[in-house]
C-alpha cells in the first residue's frame, strides 16, 4: 500500500486542498482510490464533482469508454436534472442526455445503466401516465424522499392520536363569533371552512391566489389555537417569509432550517425519532418547499399533531427538485380549501388583478393602473439605462420613495449590459440600491415596473421529464412591503406521485 503525500497527487491534477480532503476520507488508501477508482471521489468527497473526477481519471489513464466513467456520468446527468427541478428522468431522455455529456455510444450507456440499477446506484421504476407507463430513473436520495414524504403524510392523516382534541365537538358558531370580536373582521365562508379544516384534519392545505385572504385566514387559525393554549410553530422556507409570518400572527416564526436545526450538508436535530414538540405546525409559502426539505420537515411532525401547508402553486416555485405543494393538491387523499374570493382592497391592485388575469389565460391590463407599469425596450443597453432611470428617478418621484432604501430591482442575470452587476454600478444608479438577479424569459425584451409595495418573479425551467406535469403559468406574489417587480413566466414540473389521484397508486 502506497504511503500518501500531497505531491504524489499533484501530477494528476489534484490541488493540495483537494488532496488533503481525499486523504481525510481514504487515509493511506488514497493513492489506490485515485488511480483505480477516481469516480468514487465525486460521490464520496465533498467539493469534488464529476468533472473534477473525470479530469483526474483521464490523467491516470482511465479509458474514455470505461464503464465506471459511464455509470458516474449517468449519475451526474441525473444530478444536473435535479438542478432543473426534476426528481427523475425517463430512461430515453437520460440516455440521450448522458450520451451528449459523455460522448459515448448509446448502446454502451444503456448497458451501463442496467449495471448501475443492479448495483443500486440509481432506482428504476415504471410510472403510470396517460400515454402509458414511463420508465423513470431516480437518484437514490430522491426516490427515498418521495416514498418517505408520502408515507409521512399518510401516517399523519391516519393517526388516531390527536394533539388538538380540544377542538373536537367545538361550537363553531361561537368560535367564529369570538374570532370576529378578536380580529374585528368577518371571515368569508371559504375562510371559515379553512379554519375548521385546520383543526379537524391532521393534514390540510390552504391555497388561493393573491388577494384572496390566505394571510388573514392563517392569522385567524393561529388566534384560535393560541386561545386554546395549543403549542404552535410557524415556519417558512425563507427568512423574509418567516419574518412576514411572525408580523402577521404575532407569534414567533422560523425558517425550516432553523426550526429543524439543519446545517448545510448535515442531518436535522429533529426528525421522526426526535420529533418537534408541537400541536399545530403552519408552513407558509409552501410552494417553495422542495422534495428533500419538505420530507425533512414533515418527518419531524409528531403523531397526532396538525400540519397546515399554506401557499399558491402559481407563486414562487421551489429552488430544489420537486413541486410538493402542487402534487399534494393533485392528491385526492389530502384535504384542502381553495380561496377564490378576491377582496376589494386587493382587487384594486393592478398587480393582483393582473396576476389573476394571467392565471386565467387572459392578457394583463397594461394601461390605467396606479401600481403596475410596463416599459417596452428591445435593445440591451437601452434596457439597462431605462431600468436605472426608472429605479432611481421615476419611482422616487412618483411614489415619494428613497431609491437607496425602498427600491429593489430584479435583473435577468448578473453579467451582461443589462445584468445586475453592470446596472448596479451605473454612474446614475444609487450606490446602495438593492439589485437582485432573477431569470426572465429574455435579457432585454422588456423592463417592467410595479409599485414597490408589490412583487412578482419569473423563473423558467427547461422542459425535461415526460412524467412531469408541464404547465406554462404566470407567477405572482401578493402585495407586500418590499421590492419592485416583473411579471413572470415559469414552466413547472411535478414529478412526484406517491399521493396521486386517478390511476396513480398510493405507496
Amino acid at each position: 500500500m502506497s504511503r500518501w503525500t500531497p505531491s504524489q497527487l499533484q501530477g494528476v491534477g489534484v490541488s493540495t486542498s483537494i488532496a488533503v480532503r481525499i486523504y481525510k476520507k481514504y487515509g493511506d488508501s488514497s493513492i489506490s482510490v485515485v488511480k483505480n477508482e477516481p469516480y468514487r471521489l465525486a460521490a464520496e468527497v465533498w467539493g469534488i464533482g464529476f468533472k473534477t473526477a473525470d479530469t483526474i481519471a483521464q490523467a491516470v489513464g482511465i479509458p474514455h469508454d470505461s464503464p465506471q466513467r459511464v455509470m458516474a456520468g449517468l449519475q451526474y446527468t441525473l444530478s444536473q436534472a435535479t438542478d432543473n427541478g426534476h426528481c427523475y428522468l425517463p430512461t430515453p431522455q437520460l440516455v440521450a442526455d448522458a450520451v451528449k455529456i459523455l460522448d459515448v455510444p448509446a448502446e454502451l450507456t444503456i448497458r451501463c445503466l442496467d449495471d448501475l440499477v443492479g448495483e443500486e446506484g440509481v432506482v428504476r421504476e415504471s410510472l403510470p401516465s396517460p400515454d402509458g407507463p414511463v420508465p423513470a430513473i431516480y437518484l437514490v436520495p430522491f426516490h427515498r424522499a418521495e416514498q418517505s414524504l408520502a408515507g409521512s403524510v399518510l401516517r399523519l392523516l391516519g393517526d388516531r392520536a390527536d394533539r388538538m382534541a380540544q377542538f373536537t365537538g367545538v361550537d363553531w358558531d361561537k368560535a367564529l363569533t369570538w374570532l370576529k370580536k378578536r380580529t374585528g373582521t368577518d371571515l368569508a365562508p371559504e375562510q371559515q371552512q379553512a379554519v375548521r379544516l385546520a383543526f379537524t384534519s391532521k393534514v390540510a392545505v390552504l391555497t388561493g391566489g393573491p388577494g384572496c385572504g390566505k394571510s388573514f385566514t392563517v392569522r385567524s387559525i393561529v388566534e384560535l389555537a393560541a386561545a386554546k393554549k395549543a403549542k404552535i410553530m410557524l415556519v417558512a422556507p425563507t427568512g423574509r417569509a418567516a419574518k412576514r409570518l411572525a408580523e402577521l400572527t404575532g407569534q414567533p416564526a422560523a425558517t425550516v432550517h432553523r426550526l429543524l436545526k439543519l446545517q448545510p450538508g448535515g442531518e436535522p436535530t429533529y426528525d421522526r425519532d426526535t420529533p418537534l414538540d408541537v400541536d399545530l405546525l403552519v408552513a407558509d409559502e409552501a410552494s417553495m418547499l422542495d422534495l428533500i426539505l419538505a420530507n425533512k420537515l414533515i418527518k419531524a411532525v409528531p403523531p397526532g399533531a396538525h400540519l397546515l401547508l399554506v401557499g399558491d402553486v402559481d407563486q414562487l416555485p421551489s429552488v430544489g427538485a420537486g413541486e410538493v405543494l402542487r402534487d399534494l393538491l393533485a392528491a385526492d387523499t389530502v384535504p384542502r380549501v381553495r380561496l377564490t374570493q378576491v377582496f376589494r382592497q386587493a382587487a384594486d391592485s393592478g398587480v393582483v388583478s393582473n396576476a389573476h388575469r394571467i392565471n386565467a389565460g387572459r392578457p394583463p391590463i397594461l394601461q390605467g393602473m396606479s401600481d403596475f407599469f410596463l416599459f417596452g425596450c428591445d435593445d440591451t443597453e437601452a434596457t439597462a439605462a431605462l431600468t436605472v432611470d426608472v429605479a432611481c428617478t421615476r419611482i422616487a418621484k412618483r411614489f415619494g420613495l428613497d431609491p437607496r432604501r425602498d427600491v429593489q430591482v430584479l435583473a435577468p442575470m448578473h453579467r451582461g449590459p443589462a445584468g445586475a452587476g453592470r446596472t448596479a454600478t451605473s454612474p446614475t444608479s444609487s450606490p446602495t440600491s438593492s439589485w437582485n438577479t432573477t431569470c426572465p424569459r429574455s435579457e432585454s425584451s422588456l423592463a417592467c415596473l410595479s409599485e414597490p409595495a408589490s412583487r412578482t418573479r419569473r423563473k423558467k425551467r427547461p422542459r425535461s421529464a415526460e412524467r412531469s406535469c408541464f404547465r406554462a403559468t404566470c407567477s405572482s406574489l401578493p402585495p407586500a412591503a418590499g421590492p419592485a417587480s416583473t411579471p413572470s413566466l415559469k414552466i413547472t414540473q411535478s414529478p412526484w406521485r406517491w399521493l396521486g389521484s386517478g390511476t396513480t397508486q398510493l405507496a
